[in-house]
């Protein structure tokens, strides 16, 4: 399980990673990273009408994996409560017995010594 988790959270930072250049290549109102490559032209000039298109659709599916590799690596890593059946002892109940009460006879004879004092 240990194996899967760390494989998902490697493909989780590449995706990650991926999709920030996807994100940056795509051009907004500013012209985005996208229109710093192509100059004065914008991105349809250096990247041509489809490659816009195509990144935003590669955006989308790497959204998509983002937000599915999230979802498993957080219900794989959700804490599990022992069931009773299994451990032996009931739900709230100590693990251990408490420690034995102290000798009250010896608690009261000096209680009683220092209260004559």
């Amino acid at each position: 399980m240990e194996t899967l988790r760390t494989v998902l959270f490697v493909l989780f930072v590449i995706d990650a990673f991926l999709m920030v250049i996807a994100i940056l290549l795509q051009s907004g109102r500013g012209g985005g990273l996208a229109g710093a490559l192509g100059g004065i032209g914008g991105a349809d000039s250096a990247l041509g009408v489809r490659a816009a298109s195509q990144i935003e659709k590669a955006t989308a599916v790497m959204a998509a994996i983002f937000l599915s590799i999230a979802l498993i690596l957080a219900f794989t890593a959700a804490p599990t409560v022992p069931e009773p059946e299994k451990t032996g002892t009931r739900m709230g109940a100590p693990a251990t017995s408490p420690p034995p009460a102290a000798d009250t006879e010896e608690a009261d004879g000096e209680e009683g010594e220092e209260a004559e004092d």
